[in-house]
C-alpha cells in the first residue's frame, strides 16, 4: 500500500478504468486497462508511472504492455507496470494496456454440456429414472444460464475476476450433475441389458419346454401307432 501511494507523492493523479471487448471466439476476449495520469503542478515534471496489476494477472496474460515494463515486486509478490514519463504543466496522459481475458467460462463447453444433458434426459424418458434426470437437467440449465448472463455484464476487472470464481463453481456443479446423469444412463443401459438377458433366458426356457412337449406328443403318437399296428397284426393272426 505504501508503494502504491508513491504517485501521490509525485503529485500525479493515477486513474485506472477498464473496458472489455469480445470477439466471436472465447479465447480472443481481452480486457483493456486504461491508465490515466495527470500532473497537478504548474511546472514540468518527469516522474515514474507505476501501477500494480491485480494479483491474478501475470506477464503471459499481457497482450500489449502499452510501453510499460512489467516488473515483479518480490516483497509483495505481485507484478506491476512501470515507465518514466515527462509531463508539461497540468498535462494529462492516458495509457492503455491490453490483457487476455482468461476469466471466462467457455461457451462452447457450456453448450456441449447442455446438449449432452438434454440427450440423456430424453433417453431416460418413460423410465423410472426420468424424474431424477429432469431435476438434474433443470439444475444444469439454471447454472449454465446464470454463467452466460453474468458474463455479458460490463464489470471492473476485480468484479469480473470475482464473478469468474463464482462461475467456476457453477461450472463445477454442472459437471457434477452431468456425471450423475451419466450414471443414471449407465444404470438404465445395465438394467436394459439385464432385462434383455432375463427375457432371452425365459424365451429359451419356453422354447425348450415347447420343444420337449412337441417331442413328447410326437413320441406318444408314435407309440400309439405302434400299439395299434400290433393290435391289427394280432387280430389278423387269430383270424
Amino acid at each position: 500500500m505504501v508503494k502504491r501511494s508513491l504517485l501521490a507523492l509525485f503529485l500525479l493523479n493515477l486513474l485506472v478504468t477498464l473496458s472489455m471487448a469480445a470477439d466471436k471466439k472465447d479465447e480472443e476476449r481481452v480486457i483493456a486497462l486504461v491508465i490515466e495520469t495527470e500532473n497537478n503542478q504548474m511546472v514540468p515534471v518527469s516522474k515514474p508511472v507505476k501501477y500494480y496489476l491485480p494479483e491474478e494477472i501475470i506477464p503471459r496474460h499481457i497482450i500489449d504492455n502499452g510501453g510499460f515494463e512489467v516488473l515483479h515486486d518480490q516483497e509483495y509478490d505481485q507484478f506491476y507496470l512501470f515507465r518514466e514519463e515527462r509531463y508539461a504543466p497540468e498535462e494529462k496522459k492516458e495509457f492503455k494496456v491490453t490483457v487476455r481475458d482468461v476469466w471466462n467460462v467457455s461457451l462452447d463447453i457450456i453448450e456441449r454440456y447442455r446438449k449432452e444433458a438434454e440427450g440423456i434426459t430424453e433417453f431416460l424418458k418413460d423410465t423410472s429414472y426420468h424424474n431424477a434426470a429432469e431435476v438434474l437437467y433443470r439444475a444444469i440449465e439454471r447454472n449454465s444460464e446464470n454463467i452466460i448472463i453474468s458474463q455479458k455484464r460490463s464489470q471492473s476487472i476485480k468484479d469480473h475476476i470475482a464473478q469468474y470464481r463464482v462461475n467456476a463453481g457453477r461450472l463445477e456443479t454442472v459437471e457434477e450433475d452431468l456425471d450423475k446423469l451419466r450414471e443414471l444412463r449407465k444404470k438404465r443401459k445395465f438394467r436394459g441389458a439385464e432385462n434383455a438377458g432375463k427375457n432371452l433366458f425365459w424365451k429359451i426356457v419356453i422354447l425348450v419346454s415347447v420343444w420337449s412337449s412337441f417331442i413328447g406328443i410326437l413320441t406318444l403318437m408314435v407309440m400309439r401307432k405302434k400299439r395299434s399296428d400290433r393290435a391289427r397284426e394280432g387280430t389278423k393272426g387269430r383270424g
